[in-house]
């Protein structure tokens, strides 16, 4: 079975990525195959649809999102 889509933030480009292909190692995350840029994608429904989010209560228990 392969792994869910995530969608993870770059600090470095400072976009957003999704992919199926990482692997998370001392909360850092490793994009290891293919990725798409999203960043259009979800900032245009951000705002278009007044959205907010939250920090998973898994990622709470990890110290911050991957």
């Amino acid at each position: 079975m392969s792994k869910p889509i995530r969608v993870f933030y770059s600090p470095l480009s400072g976009r957003l990525y999704a992919t199926r292909y990482y692997k998370i190692e001392n909360g850092l995350v490793t994009v290891t195959g293919e990725k798409f840029d999203v960043t259009s994608d979800v900032g245009a429904a951000v705002v278009e649809n007044n959205l907010t989010f939250s920090v998973r209560a898994e990622e709470k228990a990890e110290g911050g999102a991957a």
